[in-house]
């Protein structure tokens, strides 16, 4: 594709990072057509969601070109996919493709969304703040009753080993680091 070739054409490192980022833009987009595919004549309409802003969603975006029974492609974007600091690479191969091809970002702070518009002012009409959790409904009462399930998920709080109050997850946890 065309818009490859600057990217590639500069260290053996960002070409190494440009290859991996094309194989999930193209796996990504040959899975959602054959996914898109078989759902083929339903009447439905989805929203593609993506947990993180990364390549992948690149081929999404062109996997869903044309077809009526998607509304769109949203992003979450926090940590690595959003403060290029995180990743140690400023020029992130296709970070701006990945970006003109989300159709809405979800940040989970008003800090992101102020760095992200801040080096991209066009994505201000295309993102907003949106926190990570529920609700806090308060005490609920104690122990679920039989037959019912409670989920609980915990997605790489241990690999930042901080949250916004500088506390430590398994501190916070109660388990060693």
């Amino acid at each position: 594709q065309s818009w490859v070739l600057p990217v590639v054409a500069q260290t053996p490192q960002r070409l190494r990072v440009a290859l991996g980022n094309l194989y999930s833009i193209l796996a990504s987009e040959a899975w959602f057509k054959a996914f898109l595919d078989k759902r083929g004549g339903r009447r439905e309409t989805m929203l593609v969601y993506h947990y993180w802003t990364s390549p992948a969603l690149i081929g999404t975006k062109q996997a869903t070109a044309g077809r009526r029974q998607v509304a769109g492609v949203v992003s979450r974007a926090h940590g690595g996919d959003l403060y290029e600091e995180v990743r140690g690479d400023h020029d992130w191969p296709f970070r701006e493709r990945v970006m003109t091809s989300v159709d809405r970002m979800f940040l989970v702070s008003e800090h992101g969304r102020a760095y992200l518009t801040g080096r991209r002012p066009w994505m201000a009409s295309k993102s907003e703040v949106t926190r990570l959790g529920v609700a806090d409904h308060g005490e609920t009462g104690g122990m679920p009753q039989a037959g019912r399930i409670v989920v609980c998920s915990l997605s790489m709080a241990i690999g930042n080993r901080r949250n916004l109050t500088g506390l430590r997850f398994p501190d916070v946890l109660g388990v060693a680091a």
